[in-house]
């Protein structure tokens, strides 16, 4: 696991430390002592300090919020320190208070990308390190405390947009800190068009395509969608597969861009230096057809037949359910498909089902009790 990760990691820490922080009487006295700390703080220290301006600050204080920005933009204090110093700001922070959080967030993203640009930039290399960190910490953790209080989410769907976009060079290849932002992305109010535009960014860019930012696909408006069959019909026109645009509108089961994708398909058969590639144009083409009507994804469900990629079962249970079918009828799919399975590859995919259907809460917990699911990190 990256080390950029680990100050964030150590965040959830905070929430669990000593309800009656030690040796403080008010928020302020903690802060006292907090700026005191330095670079070699011990990390049960800056746990202790955090927990108490948590406890102890009242909602809105101005004062408390400005001097926890500070030790969050002090180069003086360990990252640690810092880390945590801006996480608190988030939960303290009211309307007003807020503002000040979001111009420390501006500024450590300007910094950042100024070093990013410049070669030469002062402490380039621990600029890099502590500012990819602290903008981490804060799109996992910090940027939804801030959301209900603000009026303005324009900065930060910007820098969740851009943290999508470039997530790939924080150090992060497991695809959270994508998810992460992809869905801080979505939960921010701007104007449709600024969000149906970001969305589009994001689910066509090329880099990082480790995670499919599918929440975004899923909320994009008519304006959106619009842009995308615009990019899928200049591609075709061209013979070329504008594959953002498409696995997006495949995903939800465009049928406008049906006659584009058999075009592209027709192409690439009839071009031996793209024949490889055709399989994949027929597998869009099954994704959209299969979901009209719905009822053909239960039948998917409850079959063996293997479609293409390993994702497609669970990918048509997700389906289903956001398309709104009977979660009853879903749950019978699933038990029916574990009564078809006999081959190896079968009770693989019952195994898949059954993990995605007690996420969706489609089954039960005694169901498919033969079915053993080894505990694992959550899928992003």
């Amino acid at each position: 696991m990256s080390s950029l990760l680990s100050p964030f990691l150590s965040i959830g820490l905070v929430a669990v430390a000593t309800a009656q922080p030690p040796g403080f009487s008010s928020a302020r006295e903690a802060l006292d002592s907090w700026e005191r700390l330095g670079q070699t703080a011990a990390h049960r220290d800056v746990l202790t300090h955090a927990e108490a301006v948590r406890t102890l600050a009242s909602k809105g204080d101005q004062l408390v919020v400005s001097r926890l920005v500070r030790i969050a933009e002090n180069k003086v204090q360990g990252l640690d320190s810092r880390t945590h110093a801006a996480l608190v700001a988030t939960q303290v922070a009211d309307a007003a208070s807020a503002e000040t959080v979001l111009a420390w967030v501006r500024d450590t993203s300007t910094e950042l990308a100024q070093a990013e640009a410049d070669t030469n930039f002062t402490d380039r290399k621990t600029i890099l390190i502590d500012n990819r960190s602290l903008l981490t910490s804060f799109i996992m953790k910090g940027a939804e405390n801030l959301l209900d209080d603000l009026q303005d989410h324009t900065l930060i769907a910007t820098l969740a947009k851009e943290t999508c976009l470039l997530s790939w060079s924080f150090g992060t290849r497991d695809g959270r800190l994508k998810s992460e932002a992809a869905r801080l992305l979505a939960r921010c109010k701007v104007p449709e068009a600024f969000r149906d535009d970001a969305f589009i960014e994001v689910i066509c860019d090329k880099t990082g395509t480790f995670v499919k930012p599918e929440i975004l696909v899923e909320q994009l408006g008519d304006h959106g969608r619009e842009k995308l069959r615009e990019r899928v019909r200049s591609g075709a026109s061209s013979g070329k597969l504008r594959s953002g645009a498409a696995e997006a509108l495949t995903h939800l089961g465009d049928e406008s861009i049906l006659p584009d994708l058999r075009a592209l398909q027709a192409a690439m058969m009839s071009d031996p230096s793209k024949a490889e590639r055709a399989p994949r144009m027929l597998n869009y083409i099954w994704r959209i057809e299969v979901q009209h009507p719905p009822q053909k994804l239960l039948d998917y469900i409850e079959s063996t037949d293997h479609c293409g990629y390993r994702d497609c079962r669970s990918w048509a249970l997700r389906r289903a359910v956001t398309l709104g079918v009977e979660p009853a009828r879903v749950r019978e799919a699933i038990l029916t498909h574990d009564r078809n399975a006999s081959t190896k590859l079968g009770r693989v995919q019952t195994k898949v089902l059954k993990r995605v259907g007690l996420e969706l809460g489609i089954l039960h917990v005694n169901d498919l009790p033969d079915v053993v699911l080894r505990d694992r990190r959550p899928i992003p």
